[in-house]
């Protein structure tokens, strides 16, 4: 038997974070509910979810459909960070997509969803290529520079 939970944190192969989904209920007891991972979808709780999955839709159309604008606009992008590193060149802290897209958004004024985003971490000095990508035939690439900071 299944039952309706809403997830708390992104699970492999189940859902993301705030969706509401189906699963069995030892699945729920035995895993998800133990480690903080969802709760029991209630009246109330599922309105809220239900409520919080169509802005999020809203918000990802929105992107989508001005996705050639913002392409153009991200076209060329050269961003920039200096960060501690080793003599050989790594990074002591790596620079993530929350960090890339703050800086997307102070150097062009786009907004952009990790979603968007294809990159692993950056954990080396150097020039870097992100892949931003809105699907279909709206992709475009951002240049990272890394230097170290003395």
């Amino acid at each position: 038997m299944q039952i309706e939970v809403v997830l708390n944190k992104n699970v492999a192969n189940l859902g993301r974070r705030g969706e509401l989904v189906r699963v069995r209920r030892g699945y729920f007891r035995n895993y998800l509910y133990p480690q903080g991972d969802a709760v029991m979808a209630t009246p109330s709780i599922k309105k809220v979810a239900l409520k919080r999955q169509e802005n999020q839709v809203e918000k990802v159309q929105a992107t989508k459909k001005n996705a050639d604008k913002i392409v153009k606009q991200l076209a060329g992008i050269t961003i920039k960070f200096t960060e501690k590193a080793s003599k050989n060149g790594k990074l002591y802290a790596g620079i993530s997509e929350d960090q890339i897209i703050e800086a997307v958004k102070k150097e062009s004024g786009v907004e952009l969803h990790s979603e968007f985003i294809k990159m692993e971490t950056i954990k080396e000095i150097g020039e870097h290529k992100i892949s931003v990508s809105f699907g279909g035939e709206a992709n475009t690439e951002i240049t990272v520079t890394v230097d170290a900071s003395k």
